[in-house]
């Protein structure tokens, strides 16, 4: 159902236009049907409307051309396809020099962040081409987020300090390097250490941060080794075997647990961080 109205809503649209010219559906004069479509959120269908001005365009200037590659990279950036998106856009770089299309770049490499091909974007943003271009601002901002996803906090501020303090990025850009200074200061917790701490029942969880669970570790494992030794102790061989069963499963569970305890606070600490750094 919802299809269909999308597609009746073209149809009428299109009708309009054709036999009502003089309407304009568009926000100002430069814009296009399919600029329409796009800023109302149907991407497929603007992509299409896109595709037809490029293979009926008479443009010749780099400008109007790069702009129409560039808004069918961004509809399937807007419409979460992003691998068709990367795809798109290789093909584009295959057929013309990169130095002619600098957004529609910046478009291929946020695709590729998307999908979190960070080291790609890293390198396609650190090409001259966009590192010293006329849009540099906008890629050394990009190059920045991609550096910061990879954990390289420093090559990150760095890329960010490279946008001149006057531009519109720069109250974002002090934020994002006052959130990775901070982040700079995060200890990370070894997992190894958590194992190996782990043996003591309950300490590798402690260290880890989980203290709930480190009491609960002690308290079971202690318990179920306690009854296993009374147990043989007065000849309950069945019962003693149960417990040991149980005592051994939950004390090498501790010193697993513990060793991904330790990862998934890191990761967690790192995600916290990575979610203010939007791009």
């Amino acid at each position: 159902m919802k299809h269909l109205v999308k597609v009746f809503l073209i149809l009428f649209v299109t009708l309009s236009i054709t036999l009502f010219p003089h309407l304009s559906f568009a926000e100002n004069e430069n814009s296009s049907f399919a600029d329409w479509l796009f800023n109302r959120g149907f991407y497929n269908y603007a992509r299409y409307e896109y595709l037809k001005d490029i293979f009926d365009s008479s443009i010749d200037e780099e400008e109007g051309i790069s702009k129409l590659y560039n808004r069918v990279a961004e509809c399937y950036l807007a419409s979460l396809k992003y691998g068709e998106g990367i795809k798109w856009c290789m093909s584009i770089n295959e057929q013309h020099s990169q130095d002619f299309f600098p957004e529609l770049n910046i478009t291929y490499t946020i695709l590729l962040m998307k999908l979190g091909h960070f080291d790609k974007s890293i390198e396609e943003l650190s090409n001259k081409h966009l590192a010293d271009g006329p849009i540099k601002s906008r890629a050394n901002f990009l190059l920045g987020c991609s550096e910061a996803h990879q954990w390289k906090l420093n090559g990150a501020i760095d890329a960010w300090r490279k946008i001149p303090s006057n531009h519109q990025l720069n109250p974002i850009i002090n934020e994002y390097i006052s959130y990775t200074e901070k982040a700079k200061q995060i200890k990370f917790l070894n997992p190894t250490s958590g194992a190996v701490l782990g043996i003591i029942p309950g300490l590798g969880y402690l260290y880890a941060g989980h203290n709930k669970t480190a009491l609960s570790a002690l308290i079971v494992i202690g318990l179920t080794s306690w009854g296993t030794v009374a147990s043989f102790k007065k000849d309950i061989n069945g019962t003693g075997y149960l417990t040991g069963f149980l005592s051994i499963g939950w004390y090498s569970g501790s010193i697993y647990g513990s060793y991904w305890a330790c990862k998934r606070k890191n990761e967690y600490n790192r995600r916290l961080y990575l979610k203010k750094i939007k791009y």
